[in-house]
């Protein structure tokens, strides 16, 4: 099970923003939202606090109460397709600017402790498929109702994000009995597979590359800071990604930023590497692909920087290489860019 050698956190928590879709989904069902929170041992006036954040347990309890005084057996997939942008805050908001669709889920999984520091997203590559799972740190389970709220909450943000009509390729589900089943087609429009070893979608690697509408590369790349300094604030470990994305970057320009080198320098295997990354939901080449991407964007802006040395400090073999990249990152050629940029200027490189 993916983390299950994860330490969980001391004190579990979930931002109380997590809160608002039920809210919503119950209150139209006729559930009284005092009683659900007196049940559940919980303050309502909470919810008016955006950077509260609520136990664990009693995030829980709070799904499963609300789930049984409902009456709906498919409550957190009703809670999850009636999602109004920007309800999880800065998480929210950085997801819906990236440029794709790969870049949205990534950041997803990066930032994820920011709402919930007890699961962990994660995107690894499966041949020419992608399995985007959510999952519990310590080998825990979701109940049942919160695993599907999980995954159709960024499935139906990732719909609203992109132009085409998004459908997984498999949708899978740890708990192995479900009456949902017609829900299931209807919302995620997949094949649904019960008692798998992770609650995941399946995506087709090319549906990662589909653009985000109104994607703003600008204001993606001041959520990514502000999400952030956000992310250091939280008491927790330090991560072993922080460390990894320094180790790239001293190495990027004329050096070796690949996967082994760094695990070299960590003193650790790359298998141990990998599957420590994978653990924060992230992997080598993410964090490569999204440092080149950020500092890609700061050179473009310098006047001074020819296209081929800011390729050269980003530590591609040939211009030729950035071009194909930054293009896949936001959808332009770097003199495109740089022309809309601000601080830009059209000079034959």
């Amino acid at each position: 099970m993916l983390g299950a050698t994860t330490r969980i956190p001391e004190k579990p928590t979930v931002s109380v923003l997590l809160l608002s879709p039920l809210l919503k989904a119950i209150r139209k069902g006729g559930v009284s939202v005092d009683a659900l929170f007196a049940r559940a041992e919980l303050r309502p006036e909470i919810v008016g606090d955006p950077d509260s954040r609520v136990p664990f347990s009693n995030w829980v309890a709070l799904w499963r109460l609300a789930s049984e005084m409902s009456g709906d057996p498919a409550l957190g997939i009703h809670a999850a397709e009636d999602l109004e942008p920007g309800v999880f805050g800065v998480i929210d908001y950085v997801a819906r600017c990236s440029g794709t669709l790969r870049g949205s889920v990534e950041r997803t999984c990066r930032y994820y402790p920011l709402i919930h520091n007890t699961a962990r997203p994660s995107l690894e590559a499966q041949g020419d498929r992608y399995l985007w799972s959510y999952n519990l740190l310590g080998g825990l389970q979701y109940p049942r109702v919160l695993a599907e709220y999980a995954l159709a909450c960024w499935l139906a943000i990732s719909r609203q994000g992109v132009a085409s009509e998004l459908n997984p390729l498999e949708v899978h589900f740890v708990h192995g009995q479900s009456i949902n089943m017609s829900e299931y087609r209807r919302f995620f429009r997949a094949p649904v597979r019960l008692g798998m070893e992770r609650n995941a979608m399946v995506l087709d690697s090319r549906t990662l590359d589909w653009s985000i509408i109104n994607a703003k590369a600008g204001l993606c790349m001041i959520l990514d800071r502000y999400a952030q300094q956000l992310l250091e604030t939280l008491p927790a470990d330090k991560r072993l990604s922080d460390r990894v994305r320094e180790l790239i970057a001293a190495e990027l320009a004329g050096g070796d930023p690949s996967e082994d080198c760094v695990a070299r320098k960590l003193r650790m295997s790359t298998r141990t590497l990998r599957r420590r990354l994978n653990q924060e939901g992230l992997t080598h080449r993410s964090l490569l692909d999204q440092l080149r991407n950020d500092l890609a964007a700061l050179y473009l802006k310098e006047k001074g920087l020819a296209v081929s040395e800011a390729a050269f400090l980003l530590g591609f073999a040939n211009t030729s290489a950035f071009h194909k990249a930054f293009k896949r990152w936001t959808g332009h050629t770097p003199m495109e860019y740089r022309k809309q940029s601000p601080n830009g200027r059209s000079k034959n490189e």
